[in-house]
């Protein structure tokens, strides 16, 4: 089972156990989270579950990830941590990939600039993934002719 939630923030003591208890009690095996307020980029482990998360460098502000069940490890084929509000997870599936964005829009009382940047990282990445599933589609429509 997918989920996504905004925490408002990891950063409280104690939060992070929290949010795990919760994902183990309903079942949930991948979770993107937003609004955790962690600095920097990193994947750990903690309990049952595998961390990947990115965040602003300079302030605890914003920041996006995914907890994903160890259960689930090995489905995992990446973890790219774009910005401080956007971050991607590629797992493999049995027909195809699928790609998760995670992210966190600016709200519309932040300035324009900052939500216009925000809309062009979005869409570079989309563009990238698609790229890439193009590019399997490809090769799976060779592999299928041959």
């Amino acid at each position: 089972m997918l989920a996504t939630w905004n925490v408002r923030s990891l950063y409280r003591p104690g939060a992070l156990a929290k949010l795990k208890g919760e994902l183990n009690k309903y079942g949930i095996a991948i979770t993107a989270v937003q609004e955790i307020r962690w600095s920097g980029s990193e994947i750990f482990d903690s309990g049952d579950f595998i961390v990947c998360c990115c965040g602003n460098k300079e302030r605890r502000q914003f920041g996006t990830g995914f907890l994903i069940n160890k259960k689930y490890k090995h489905i995992i084929m990446g973890f790219s941590p774009e910005t401080d509000r956007t971050c991607s997870l590629r797992i493999r599936g049995v027909f195809f990939n699928t790609t998760i964005i995670c992210v966190h829009v600016p709200k519309e009382e932040e300035d324009e600039m900052q939500e216009d940047d925000f809309y062009e990282d979005l869409e570079r990445i989309y563009r990238i993934f698609t790229s890439l599933i193009r590019t399997s589609s490809c090769r799976f429509l060779k592999r299928k002719k041959s």
